[in-house]
């Protein structure tokens, strides 16, 4: 075998191995945050109080549990259910990117009210500088 087909070759298993390690590659760069895994988790409680509280109602439906209690797991499963739902709020309050709708309304809205400060035209999101009298624009504005 001649030098540039050994280098062909090589070059080609370089490719291959490469492209078999990709997945392996992602998925360790893809490792979810830990408000994700918590909003996960949140939703699986979720889940299971929702269907607790069928089986609960069936339960009752059926005659398995007198009124007594079935009153008084009703209430605990309740409070389990609002306590999940509390933190899948507050949760959802400390992450903008939560509610993705919102957060692109309130940048639009952003970006379309920005103005020169110094003569009030309005200005682009990416201009640096007024057009109209050429004042340096504020970042944040």
């Amino acid at each position: 075998m001649d030098l540039p087909a050994l280098l062909f070759f090589l070059a080609l298993v370089l490719l291959v191995a490469a492209y078999l390690a990709r997945p392996l590659l992602l998925e360790r760069l893809a490792q979810p945050s830990p408000e994700e895994v918590r909003r996960a988790e949140l939703l699986v409680e979720r889940e299971t109080v929702l269907a607790a509280l069928h089986e609960l109602d069936l339960d009752h439906a059926m005659g398995k549990l007198t009124d007594e209690d079935y009153r008084a797991l009703r209430a605990g499963w309740l409070a389990r259910g609002a306590a999940v739902l509390r933190a899948l709020d507050e949760l959802k309050a400390a992450s903008p990117a939560a509610d993705p709708e919102a957060w692109l309304e309130a940048e639009v809205a952003r970006r379309r009210s920005r103005r020169c400060a110094r003569c009030g035209r309005a200005a682009g999101p990416e201009d640096r500088f007024c057009a109209a009298c050429g004042a340096p624009l504020a970042e944040g504005a």
